[in-house]
């Protein structure tokens, strides 16, 4: 996963093709503070991951937490990319 940041929110990609929802992406980021939105983006015609998606914080500070912890951080085989959003 990539996680970027869009000020208060966190971009991330790089996750496995495994089962991995908008839930599982909040749930997994909530740890860092209030989570307003988490998208996992998925491809219409395979209804597979794309191995991106986007969360979002209400502050800053958890945004920038999450990305110091999470950079890095493996899920099933895969590495997170976690990052701010580049605008």
């Amino acid at each position: 996963m990539e996680l970027v940041n869009d000020r208060n929110g966190a971009y991330s990609r790089r996750y496995s093709q495994i089962e991995f929802n908008d839930l599982d992406l909040a749930q997994l980021f909530s740890i860092f503070g209030i989570v307003l939105s988490a998208k996992v983006f998925i491809d219409k015609i395979t209804s597979l991951s794309k191995c991106f998606g986007f969360v979002s914080y209400d502050n800053e500070i958890s945004a920038q937490n999450a990305i110091k912890a999470m950079n890095g951080f493996c899920i099933g085989n895969k590495k997170l990319k976690v990052q701010l959003k580049k605008c």
